[in-house]
């Protein structure tokens, strides 16, 4: 009775260890999921919308010369 005792403790920590390391693992990849999505958000580009309406400004005032 020892020995199936025994066996199912060494069954249950072997489970434990795989049950944490497959939860550390789909941590890692719902990490991974968030930051791609993340990255991959459109983004305004505010510096570029700023360079573009000055230099519409600046050739409107040369054409209106």
């Amino acid at each position: 009775m020892n020995n199936y005792l025994s066996s199912a403790v060494t069954l249950c920590d072997s489970l434990d260890r795989e049950t944490g390391l497959l939860l550390r693992k789909k941590k890692e990849l719902t990490d991974r999921a968030l930051k791609l999505a993340e990255a991959g958000k459109p983004k305004s580009n505010w510096e570029l919308q700023g360079i573009l309406r000055v230099a519409a400004f600046v050739l409107g005032f040369l054409a209106g010369r």
